[in-house]
């Protein structure tokens, strides 16, 4: 996975520092304050967090917690600073391996729906 290669790894671990720093201010952990980003997106957009270790499973469930509106994400700085500091175009590497991205669609479909409905 090229996101993960060394070349990208420095700078895409640099992305989890601004996380923490946004979960440590609103009292949660970064896994939680991204559920509750998921969760805010819409009705329809689901997550499926998956664990084998009770600790985690406290973890998701305290994301619930932190839920947002779809209203309230939009009018949030923090969920604007957490967009910004995950923001797709940020991360270093491909997502896939050229070999996998040949096979990928969705992405492309995202990026043109973004660039005709522009921004939620």
């Amino acid at each position: 996975m090229p996101r993960f290669a060394p070349a990208a790894w420095a700078a895409n671990l640099a992305l989890l520092y601004g996380l923490r720093a946004l979960a440590e201010e609103v009292g949660a952990t970064p896994a939680q304050l991204a559920l509750a980003w998921v969760f805010s997106q819409a009705e329809h957009v689901l997550a499926i967090p998956g664990t084998t270790q009770p600790t985690y499973l406290h973890d998701n469930l305290g994301a619930a917690d932190l839920m947002l509106s779809p209203a309230q994400t939009a009018q949030t700085a923090q969920t604007a600073r957490l967009e910004a500091v995950v923001a797709p175009q940020r991360a270093a590497g491909h997502r896939h391996g050229a070999a996998t991205q040949a096979e990928v669609d969705t992405e492309a479909r995202r990026r043109s729906a973004l660039g005709r409905a522009g921004r939620r």
